[in-house]
């Protein structure tokens, strides 16, 4: 069986302030697009696992309704301290692109570790147009798939 990663763009405490969500809540869901693409993929074979940055969580759950996993990825404690002084919209383009360099930074350590331990052969990542993605294009040893969800088109350079 095939296993790939899909790599949710942003962190989920950016999801739990927009949508309300806890991470029980959010492992109980059953609509949106990443809900929907691991459930196709498990019906044609291929393993998939969500992945998320977390401030606050880290480690790999069961999702309830749709089986798949969910694998929290801690970002380095010393982004949550410098997050709070990263208040400066996202409207500027170079703003943004300073913020996910930085969180780029935060999580690649605990990617590159989660890629291992879960064998994955080929990650999935939403929104191609962040640094973020140029970065794991060098740093990555595996395929990459990068897509548009529709984002936030500023926060690439």
């Amino acid at each position: 069986m095939k296993t790939i990663a899909i790599l949710m763009g942003g962190t989920f405490e950016n999801l739990e302030k927009q949508l309300g969500l806890d991470k029980n809540t959010f492992l109980e869901a059953d609509n949106g697009w990443v809900w929907e693409y691991a459930t196709g993929l498990q019906q044609e074979g291929i393993e998939a696992i969500i992945y998320i940055l977390s401030q606050k969580y880290d480690g790999i759950h069961q999702a309830k309704r749709h089986g798949c996993k969910v694998r929290f990825l801690p970002l380095k404690k010393w982004h949550t301290w410098i997050s709070k002084f990263l208040i400066l919209p996202n409207r500027w383009e170079l703003t943004a692109y300073w913020k996910s360099l930085l969180e780029t930074f935060a999580w690649q350590d605990s990617l590159q570790a989660a890629l291992r331990e879960d064998g994955i052969e080929l990650l999935y990542v939403q929104e191609y147009w962040p640094i973020r993605f140029d970065f794991l294009i060098e740093k990555v040893d595996i395929p990459i798939i990068g897509s548009d969800h529709g984002g936030k088109e500023y926060w690439g350079i």
